[in-house]
């Protein structure tokens, strides 16, 4: 269990919050983001987008993977983005209590 600088630190670097339910992890960029027609697609399996059409050596499966891999952990993966406006991944994990 993190103690408390260790908790502030985090929130610092990436972006976090504690709640009841879930401690989120929130990392965010400032790059050209996802266009709203391709988010709700982005965790699907091959899955480029419109954005991606300029690198053929996109291959579609990082985001697929890594949601692949947050549910085998129990955890959830949300995601945010505007065209030209960043993007944001939350990263929930849930609390539990011993």
């Amino acid at each position: 269990m993190p103690d408390e600088y260790h908790e502030e630190l985090l929130r610092k670097a990436a972006g976090g919050t504690a709640g009841e339910r879930s401690n989120v992890l929130s990392v965010r960029d400032n790059g050209s983001g996802v266009r709203s027609c391709d988010l709700p697609y982005i965790f699907e399996k091959g899955f480029t987008g419109h954005s991606g059409e300029g690198r053929k050596e996109a291959a579609g499966m990082g985001l697929y993977l890594a949601r692949e891999i947050a549910r085998d952990l129990g955890l959830s993966m949300e995601a945010a983005s505007g065209w030209g406006k960043g993007f944001e991944m939350r990263i929930c994990f849930p609390v539990v209590r011993e």
